[in-house]
């Protein structure tokens, strides 16, 4: 018996990327670090702790979260960008000596002369 396996063409569009197991997880320590930094005193940092533990408690998860979320994010901002943010191409400019028209007089006086 025969068997077909029928292939369909592949869309052009970039694959779905998933999210992270590890999103949820993130979002959930800044929001309890954010929490703790408003509602306990200690916690914004002393002299002894220094902004220690506020990065540990805010700054850390999201770091992690945009280093996770790194490719949706940049496909958010492809999406979305405006036109102002796109490279635009200009001309070549032309390369003008700068400097004292003697100089170039003695150049092209001096050629002649290497010539001979």
């Amino acid at each position: 018996m025969f068997v077909v396996n029928p292939t369909f063409p592949q869309s052009c569009a970039a694959p779905a990327v998933a999210a992270s197991p590890a999103t949820p997880w993130l979002i959930a320590w800044a929001a309890v670090g954010v929490f703790a930094l408003l509602l306990v005193g200690s916690a914004r940092g002393d002299a002894l702790l220094g902004v220690t533990l506020p990065f540990w408690l805010v700054g850390a998860p999201l770091v992690d979260l945009v280093w996770v979320e790194r490719v949706r994010i940049g496909r958010w901002l492809a999406a979305n960008a405006s036109p102002r943010l796109h490279h635009r191409r200009h001309p070549a400019v032309r390369y003008q000596p700068r400097g004292p028209r003697r100089l170039a007089s003695m150049r092209r006086r001096n050629s002649a002369m290497m010539r001979r």
